[in-house]
């Protein structure tokens, strides 16, 4: 009785899965089936455009009587909405992946936390939820929030999910004095009460007598939040000068400074003598820098001849590089060593000023992670180009690890999607070498790469 004023619509939302016929089905056409079926339309068409499941409810609207936008949708049926359009959305979705999965995702705490008692909610940045809540975070302050639905069969109090928690989960919760009474005395029975902790450990339990604010570095001290790696972008070999990569020389880490950076990855060679001097290799780096071969090893001072007599820059050595770190307070140093890494950083600890704070080394192999944390070094990247293990291997090692830690790749790893994986723990992780804005883009926005290792691009690019 209703058939004449039903619209049906059949639309898939995905290919076929894999079953047991994906073979057979790739060698056909295939495509997503998109199908209207109105009683008042007596002549049947078919229309032959490119579209996607964005387009179906925007396409649905004239059925019923609308006419409008939905979203990222164009209308299939409507001759005005142009190929190139519908393209461009197609081709950049994975670009504003990112933003789009943000409407949906949980915040992350970036700048503050504010509780409103008063309006009984709580500000996470520029978004607002309503109190009680429940908020779980990890140590790079991405969260989880937990709400009581009242009604359900498997209802369960924010206390009692905040007591089934994980023993490494940290969390704040804000919810009425009333509902911790069965556990905590004295909090009466009227207003809002803050309970802050990990697992069934709580640094903090009261009552909030007034709005409060918690800055990103009090909410870390609140729930003692172990610290993260500070990722900022990093210049790869003292960063490109002129057009020039490779140089790491005096020349490129002030260029480079200017410019914004604050990270600075150095390549280290030993000298004849013993002594690391700023030069990714004997062989084809030192013939670019210097114009000749040599067969092995310099001295220290024939080094330090060569560089003011052959160089087009002014090639660091430890020395030069301790007195430039002096003259630019803000400058941390990223070490690639190729040979003797250990020994190296030894050297550099006695050399480089505050080099523990300032000095961020490198490790090629996840075994000399505590030897290298057990010489005092704040923060370590963990590099990847050299290791052959499995991603499975990479995120078995880094769950042994502690203290602000980072991960850098190569694209080829990167494109494997381990940045993400690594971003669910809160560790940060870089590619390299960057150069192009889109690829950067990409890397970041559709790969989940925090920052990039650079000759080039500036932060903030």
């Amino acid at each position: 009785p209703y058939g004449d004023n039903t619209i049906i619509v059949l639309a898939s939302d995905h290919l076929a899965m894999r079953n047991s016929a994906i073979e057979l089905l790739k060698k056909g056409r295939r495509r997503d089936l998109f199908l209207i079926v109105d009683p008042a339309k007596k002549i049947h068409r078919k229309v032959d455009v490119v579209g996607s499941t964005l387009d179906v409810g925007v396409t649905l609207l004239p059925f019923l009587g609308f006419k409008g936008e939905i979203g990222l949708g164009r209308d299939l049926l409507d001759p005005k909405e142009s190929l190139k359009d519908r393209l461009f959305i197609q081709n950049h979705l994975l670009q504003w992946k990112p933003m789009i999965e943000s409407f949906w995702n949980f915040p992350r705490i970036r700048s503050y936390l504010r509780i409103d008692i008063d309006k009984e909610q709580i500000h996470i940045d520029d978004r607002t939820f309503k109190i009680p809540i429940l908020i779980e975070l990890n140590p790079a302050l991405e969260t989880v929030l937990k709400f009581e639905f009242y009604g359900y069969k498997s209802w369960k109090s924010l206390f009692q999910q905040a007591r089934e928690l994980g023993k490494n989960r940290y969390f704040l919760m804000v919810d009425y004095c009333k509902n911790f009474s069965g556990f905590v005395k004295g909090l009466g029975n009227n207003g809002f009460c803050l309970l802050a902790g990990r697992g069934r450990s709580y640094t903090k339990i009261g009552r909030l007598e007034k709005n409060i604010s918690y800055s990103v570095s009090e909410i870390r001290k609140l729930l003692r939040l172990p610290p993260v790696f500070q990722a900022y972008r990093v210049a790869h070999a003292g960063g490109g000068v002129g057009h020039d990569t490779y140089t790491d020389s005096i020349d490129a880490l002030n260029e480079n400074y200017r410019k914004g950076f604050k990270y600075f990855e150095i390549d280290f060679s030993f000298t004849e003598d013993g002594i690391p001097v700023c030069l990714h290799d004997w062989k084809r780096s030192f013939k670019k820098d210097f114009g000749f071969e040599t067969t092995h090893r310099l001295t220290l001072k024939e080094f330090n001849s060569l560089v003011g007599t052959r160089a087009k820059y002014k090639i660091c050595t430890i020395y030069s590089l301790a007195n430039w770190m002096k003259e630019h307070p803000g400058a941390y140093i990223i070490t690639d060593v190729k040979d003797n890494n250990i020994k190296a950083l030894k050297i550099l600890l006695k050399v480089l000023p505050d080099a523990k704070n300032r000095v961020i080394p490198q490790i090629y192999d996840p075994a000399n992670f505590k030897k290298v944390k057990g010489m005092g070094f704040k923060q370590v990247i963990w590099t990847l180009y050299r290791y052959r293990g499995s991603n499975r291997d990479v995120l078995r090692w880094v769950k042994k690890f502690y203290g602000p830690i980072a991960i850098t790749m190569p694209r080829e790893r990167a494109n494997t999607g381990l940045a993400l994986e690594l971003k669910t723990l809160g560790i940060p992780t870089y590619v390299h070498t960057i150069n192009s804005p889109s690829e950067a883009k990409k890397y970041m926005n559709q790969y989940g790469v925090t920052e990039i290792y650079t000759d080039f691009l500036p932060p903030g690019d």
